[in-house]
């Protein structure tokens, strides 16, 4: 669990984070590519595998005519082992977006002893 610093007065606490979700835009992707339903299909299938992160839900929303596509990562059992960067980079190279944005969401965070 990631250990988050949250100050309230005088008072610092530790919180943990459960998961992370990743919210990506993809802007000038290849039109080709998000019509291939194949082709989205692995590469949703090998986010989890190239982030090395357990994976509880992965979405993809894809407008081939607008070279646009809107990714969610949800994952869970967070641990200094999730790599958000990885799986964002994976994400961004195989869809061949020219422009991106990442938003990422420590969810869960609870107060930690």
């Amino acid at each position: 669990m990631e250990k988050i610093q949250k100050r309230e007065g005088n008072e610092t606490r530790s919180l943990g984070a459960l998961g992370v979700h990743l919210l990506l835009e993809l802007r000038g992707c290849d039109p080709d590519l998000l019509k291939d339903s194949g082709a989205v299909k692995r590469i949703m299938a090998f986010v989890a595998k190239k982030a090395k992160v357990a994976i509880a839900d992965v979405s993809f929303r894809t407008w081939p005519k607008h070279c646009y596509a809107a990714v969610d990562i949800f994952t869970y059992g967070y641990s200094d082992a999730v790599n958000s960067q990885t799986a964002t980079d994976y994400v961004v190279k195989r869809f061949r977006s020219k422009n991106h944005s990442v938003l990422e969401i420590k969810i869960g965070l609870l107060q930690t002893q």
